[in-house]
């Protein structure tokens, strides 16, 4: 089977380059197999790859309201509020404050990230540490702030199968009209990404290839990565150490890789959901190299409407109803983000 992903190649020696940093990130749109690099890519004897952090996309709107963190008790209040969010205080074992004050290069929200990905990375016995959380795409100015030279792995997915993921999956869109919307949205930022990243940092690859030539796929990372390919690596589903809070959304990862999850649109998706998905991201399909079966499909602007703001809107209210665990993540962070609202206004000098 053919690369469905735009491969950016340059010389190994060139490549090697980028490896002063001890971190790297990886990217992709939600449901394009991020997770499972993460798993195959933590396996690595050298790479440490937590699950998501939310960091970035959760701290950097709350920002200001954390003061200056050069003061002791505003660092102090900050570091816990990333330990206690729901995907971090996942994390087995959890990073505590003291590990991280001791690693801080700097009072910022950048060194502390930077401090607890160490942290991390050190109790798993490994010398780097990679991040994915696919909301991070929309921070990229502020991750490439803190960390500047981090080579960066994109995972890309047919937009289709994408979208059916999206539906299935506790979080996210509900409709395939919502799931091609949201996907284009990922395109356009990666795509940004990519024009302002130096060639020899970026490396591509997609979930087809991944699961079809895992082999030659991981061993590309490795490469562009700088460390040897280890055949342990496509054994991920005999560790069930990570995202045990999510048994049942992450039940895949507990097997061998599932070649039948390629183009499963083809078996799975409706023909009049294929046109919807098609009238939005059929560029976006082109771009990365899947084929679009029809590319006169077009939406009214009546239907537009309907697929936006009725149909998405009650699948999403139904679908919110029954995410129990998700319910409880967005309170928990709702309570820490009024707590600290409530601390700004107290704190604030008065006119």
């Amino acid at each position: 089977m053919a690369s469905h992903a735009i491969q950016y190649f340059t010389k190994k020696e060139n490549r090697l380059k980028t490896l002063s940093t001890n971190s790297f990130l990886i990217i992709g749109a939600q449901r394009s197999g991020t997770s499972l690099l993460t798993r195959i890519l933590n396996q690595h004897p050298q790479l440490a790859v937590p699950p998501e952090s939310f960091f970035f996309n959760t701290f950097v709107p709350l920002q200001r309201f954390y003061g200056d963190l050069d003061d002791n008790s505003n660092l102090d209040r900050f570091i816990d509020d990333v330990l206690a969010t729901p995907k971090v205080s996942e994390w087995s074992p959890t990073p505590t404050r003291p590990e991280i004050l001791a690693r801080l290069s700097a009072r910022n929200q950048g060194a502390v990230f930077t401090a607890l990905m160490e942290t991390w990375a050190e109790s798993q016995g490994k010398s780097k540490w990679g991040e994915k959380t696919p909301h991070h795409v929309f921070f990229w100015s502020e991750i490439c702030e803190y960390l500047p030279d981090a080579p960066v792995v994109h995972i890309v997915r047919d937009g289709r199968d994408v979208a059916l993921g999206l539906i299935n999956a506790r979080f996210g869109p509900k409709s395939v009209y919502a799931g091609a919307s949201r996907w284009s949205r990922w395109m356009t930022a990666i795509d940004q990404i990519r024009d302002a990243t130096p060639a020899e940092r970026f490396h591509q690859i997609s979930y087809e290839d991944l699961l079809l030539t895992p082999e030659e796929t991981v061993g590309g990372i490795c490469d562009f990565l700088g460390v040897d390919y280890d055949s342990r690596m496509l054994e991920f589903h005999n560790d069930q150490s990570l995202y045990s809070g999510y048994a049942a959304e992450h039940a895949n990862l507990n097997k061998p890789l599932l070649t039948d999850k390629v183009a499963g649109w083809r078996r799975n998706m409706r023909e009049s959901d294929i046109a919807v998905f098609e009238s939005i991201a059929a560029a976006h399909l082109e771009q990365y190299g899947y084929p679009v079966t029809n590319e006169s499909a077009r939406l009214s602007g009546l239907q537009h409407l309907y697929y936006k703001w009725i149909d998405d809107k009650v699948r999403k209210a139904v679908g919110l109803l029954r995410n129990r665990q998700g319910q409880s993540e967005e309170l928990r962070l709702l309570w820490m983000r009024m707590r600290l609202l409530g601390r700004y206004l107290v704190s604030r000098p008065r006119a």
